[in-house]
């Protein structure tokens, strides 16, 4: 009788992905941003705290335009409904 023993290797990758946000950029400021970053992953139309449920701030690109506030605002909206 013969013993076969199967060993299987399995490693686990973990990526981490970085996704590029624009905040409160004008259409100007927008075509400039693509052409150092690439199309954005998420386009707010403010520095809201919705934006922060999207926003990795360890890994991710957030670029900040004319729009933007320091402080995000304290309403929020569904800008992510119109792309």
């Amino acid at each position: 009788m013969h013993f076969f023993w199967l060993t299987t290797y399995c490693s686990v990758l973990l990526l981490t992905m970085t996704v590029v946000h624009f905040i409160g950029v004008t259409d100007t400021q927008l075509v400039s941003a693509q052409k150092t970053w690439g199309r954005a992953d998420f386009v707010h139309r403010w520095h809201d705290w919705r934006s922060h449920g999207d926003i990795d701030w360890d890994n991710d690109i957030v670029v900040f335009g004319n729009k933007a506030r320091r402080q995000p605002n304290q309403y929020s909206w569904q800008d992510h409904e119109l792309y």
